[in-house]
This record gives C-alpha cells, structure tokens and sequence, in this order.
C-alpha cells in the first residue's frame, strides 16, 4: 500500500502526543486502526518509527528524521491537489476497494473488464481491510469497494455481494506436526472483527485458536505457509491458485462464513461510474461463482440494499 497524506498526519499526531491512544482520541478514529496505519507505515518505509513502551512511544532515529520531513510533505501533496484542472489526465478516475484475500480472486478479471468496457478510464485500486476501505468511502477517496459485512453507516449504501467460506492452510508436509514441531499460526494484520471471526472457526475445527503471528499482508504469509514455517486461515478467495495446485492441506470451515457487501456513498449511486462499475463486479463474481468448485462462491441478492 502506497504512504498518503492520512498516514504522514497520523504519524505526526501520534509524534505529538506521544501516545497512539490519545492520537487517537484526538483524530476520533479506533485505536486498533491507528495502531495498523503506523505499522503499515513502518512496513511501507521498512524501518522501525516508534519505540513502543507501557508509557506509550517515542521516535526512534528514523521517525524523527521523517518527523522533520513529514509537515513538507504534505504542503508538497496538498499543493498537487491545487494544480489546475487541465494539468490533470485526460482520463476519469474509478477508485475500487477491495480487501487483500478478495483482490486475489477478482483483480485480473475486474481490470480486463473495466478497460474493455469503460473508455477513458484510469483504474486505482486500493487494497485494505474493511475498516479502512469503509473510512476511505466516507471520506470520497473511494469510489465504490467490496468488504467483509459490517454494520451500517451513515451516508454509505450496502449491496449484499456474494459469500465463501473459510479455509484452514498448512503445507501438506507439516500436516501431522504437533506440539513445538507445529508451525506457528499466522493471520495478516486486519481488523478486530476478522480476528474474531477467526478463532471461532479454529474453535469449530478443533484446533488451537491462538494467533502466534500477525504480517502485513497475506502474500507473505502464504510464501511463509508454502515453506512450511507458518499455517493460516482465511477465505476461499484468498486461495484458489493453492487449492487446484494440490501442494498444501486445507480444511473447510462450515461456520462461520464471511459475507461481503458492495458500498458506495449513497449520493452516488445512479452515477455512471459506480453504475458501471456495479455491473461489472456482479459480472466478474458471477464468473467466479460459475468457474469455482460448487460452494465456493455463493452470489447474494441484488436487491437488498441497505442505505443510510
């Protein structure tokens, strides 16, 4: 994920107040959340920012040469936005957020589509968990986005997508290691809902429901399950390369099962983008549903829509 302008604030907030809690407070937004954005600017810069105690936290060498930075750089962004309209690109933007398991079963299908039936257009496509898709909808710094099913918000407009179960992963040679030989349970640093959602599934397999580690994204998780050091859970669409190569083990887990919703802010949504856009992801999960193993992918009515 690409740093913005939201991180740079944040770090100078939490810098300020020395504190990520209080920065919080102060940005009124989740301290889980905030806690993530750090980490993930600290994965983005590959270097550690913060020097993290019970007190709260300090600057490490490199957070404060980037604290001394920070204030610049948003002058810099914040004179970009400024710049006259004919000095922008020709092209209309459509901003799509997805969350990283989803992106993996939709993305190639989703950007053949858009550029085959949407002219002049200039495709971003954000990748984050749920939480943060539905702040960055709110704030119009989305378009339209795909996320796990959470509870309505205000000025958002919610379509029930599709549905798919969850799936245990290790690698087939670490099957049957138990105790200190078993290797380590690994979930991508997504949000509190998703942790919860988690562990009851462990719990319905029997299994140990402890988290041992939390990565930035899934695709370093799946490099770590593929040498055997880690084993994961998470959706069927996280998976479907690994499932028909047959070199992990999976279990599928009955209950519970993740429900993702289509959102758009709710003043938009007879624009022609978000329109269009509706059309071609009910298109492409609907080739995913008919291409998959049966169960896989359950596409969910249309026409229960829930706006606020």
């Amino acid at each position: 994920m690409g740093i913005d302008r939201n991180q740079l604030q944040y770090f100078m907030d939490v810098a300020a107040f020395r504190s990520i809690n209080k920065a919080s407070e102060h940005r009124n937004i989740a301290q889980p959340a905030l806690s993530r954005r750090m980490s993930q600017l600290e994965y983005d810069l590959g270097c550690d920012l913060f020097i993290r105690s019970t007190r709260g936290v300090d600057l490490t060498p490199a957070g404060k040469t980037l604290l001394k930075r920070a204030a610049s750089i948003i002058r810099q962004l914040d004179d970009l936005r400024d710049l006259p309209q004919e000095e922008e690109t020709d092209g209309r933007n459509l901003r799509i957020g997805m969350p990283p398991g989803v992106s993996l079963m939709l993305l190639d299908d989703v950007v053949r589509s858009v550029y085959r039936e949407i002219d002049d257009i200039i495709l971003t496509i954000e990748e984050e968990n749920s939480w943060l898709l539905l702040e960055q909808l709110s704030k119009g710094e989305l378009d339209i986005a795909v996320v796990s099913r959470r509870r309505p918000q205000k000025g958002l407009t919610f379509e029930p997508y599709f549905v798919e179960p969850l799936y245990f992963a290790i690698h087939s040679s670490k099957l049957d290691a138990v105790g200190e030989q078993a290797p380590p349970f690994a979930l991508p640093d997504a949000d509190e809902a998703f942790f919860s959602t988690a562990k009851m599934a462990m719990t319905s397999l029997g299994r140990p429901a402890h988290i041992d580690m939390k990565l930035a994204s899934i695709g370093s998780i799946k490099r770590l399950v593929d040498k055997g050091r880690a084993c994961t859970l998470g959706p069927y669409s996280a998976f479907t390369s690994e499932l028909a190569a047959g070199t992990w083990s999976f279990e599928k887990v009955g209950q519970p099962l993740l429900y993702r919703d289509l959102v758009w802010r709710s003043g938009e949504h007879d624009s022609d983008l978000v329109s269009r856009a509706r059309v071609i992801l009910q298109a492409v999960i609907k080739r995913c549903a008919e291409d998959g193993p049966p169960g896989a992918v359950t596409i969910l009515s249309e026409s229960k829509k829930v706006r606020r």
